[in-house]
């Protein structure tokens, strides 16, 4: 049945998508009247230019016109609205620790918390973002993306000869849970996100050569993101027993976005922002608690669950011209995601037949870091 929920929900975001592409074309209309279609080929390969302080366009009925006008363009100009364009980043993000901050080793002299989840801080991690849109009538474009971080970990260790504890019933019921000499914390995740979005855009330039666009987006959005727990308690006479927990999140959904870009000389600045509302297929697992000696404490746990889910990202970037076509970007990110089931949150130190079977969902993500990388705009 998740199979087929999962396929249902796919299929119906990229029959949205398809619908919207397969709609009438659209005429874009300047401002002495005249319209142009993609169809018209030679105004689709006219150029921009300035000249004796007017905007000119070649390929115009009448080459003189206003010092600014603000159209959907029909036709590329230059580093705004092009005919196609891709670009390749690498990325540094660090992500906030926004586990519900439960305790999980103790001191079992004093009963103090040693090392709670909201203790532990996540490294700096590398990612990978990629692009490609093509124009595919007037001002509309389709779009697609990836976005990919890769291996955000947080790892903690607490030594005390004989005296570290986890909290409950494990604790106190767990040989090696109890009076422990190193206790170990492990926390790892990833993001990858694909989307295709239809893009609209519209630009003008102004006398002096400054140009400007901004692009309407909307489109399907899927994301996969994962996590990994583990908590390894050893003491010297019985050796080592490990508690994990995996969450495996699946976001659905639409999400619409705008992105305005400003050109001036060799250089450009570009922020854009996307927002999506999401179903989510979550699921959880829970590896068997092997006790000493070999005893299996407790069993391999699972539960799923679906809920609705957020995901808001902003990205800054300033562009060097190289050539015509390529450029340099470096830029900032910011990228947040809302109730999804982290994999601290599902730890359960109780002892009852339903241990280890509650999916907590409602966690957060927030990701921020930097892109560098290169954009081909042709």
């Amino acid at each position: 049945m998740r199979s087929e929920s999962v396929t249902l929900r796919a299929w119906l975001g990229v029959s949205l998508c398809l619908a919207l592409v397969s709609s009438p074309r659209l005429a874009a209309a300047e401002p002495d009247g005249s319209i142009y279609t993609a169809s018209d080929s030679s105004l689709l390969m006219a150029r921009r230019q300035v000249d004796d302080g007017h905007l000119r366009e070649s390929g115009y009925p009448d080459e003189s016109r206003p010092e600014e006008s603000v159209t959907c363009c029909p036709i590329p100009s230059g580093r705004l609205c092009p005919c196609s364009y891709f670009w390749a980043e690498g990325l540094i993000l660090g992500r906030d620790n926004q586990s519900d901050g439960q305790p999980l080793v103790l001191d079992l002299n004093t009963n103090e918390v040693l090392f709670s989840t909201g203790d532990l801080d996540f490294d700096w991690a590398g990612g990978l973002r990629l692009g490609y849109g093509t124009r595919i009538c007037n001002c509309w474009a389709i779009e697609f993306g990836y976005l990919g971080v890769f291996d955000n970990s947080a790892s903690a260790g607490v030594e005390l000869e004989d005296s570290l504890m986890l909290p409950g019933d494990l604790g106190l019921q767990v040989n090696n849970f109890f009076g422990a000499d190193e206790v170990d914390l492990q926390y790892e995740s990833d993001l990858h996100s694909f989307e295709a979005n239809l893009v609209r855009c519209c630009c003008c330039c102004d006398c002096a050569g400054h140009c400007r666009s901004i692009e309407w987006l909307a489109g399907f959005r899927y994301l996969n993101f994962d996590e990994d727990f583990s908590i390894s308690a050893f003491d010297s006479a019985e050796g080592t027993t490990e508690y994990a927990v995996e969450t495996d999140n699946h976001l659905y959904g639409a999400q619409v976005g705008s992105r305005y870009r400003r050109c001036r000389g060799a250089w450009s600045w570009e922020a854009t922002g996307k927002a999506g509302i999401y179903g989510n297929d979550m699921e959880q697992s829970q590896d068997p608690i092997i006790d000493f000696p070999a005893f299996v404490f407790r069993p391999g746990r699972e539960s799923d669950d679906t809920d609705v889910a957020f995901v808001g990202d902003l990205n800054f970037t300033a562009v060097y011209q190289l050539t015509d076509i390529w450029g340099l970007r470096m830029g900032y990110n910011l990228i947040w995601i809302e109730g999804v089931a982290l994999a601290a949150d599902q730890l359960d130190f109780t002892n009852t037949p339903d241990s280890g079977t509650e999916l907590e969902d409602g966690g957060g993500v927030f990701l921020h870091g930097v892109n560098v990388g290169a954009e081909a705009r042709w």
